[in-house]
């Protein structure tokens, strides 16, 4: 693998972990509103 597309990968796993926190807590929400809804 070359540096850049290392690069690439390793930024596109900080921005998944970034993102995944936020969108399991959001989606956790909207199953427990649709349960108890």
């Amino acid at each position: 693998m070359s540096a850049g597309t290392r690069a690439t990968f390793r930024a596109a796993l900080d921005v998944d972990a970034a993102v995944s926190p936020r969108f399991a807590a959001q989606t956790t929400r909207q199953i427990t509103q649709a349960l108890l809804g």
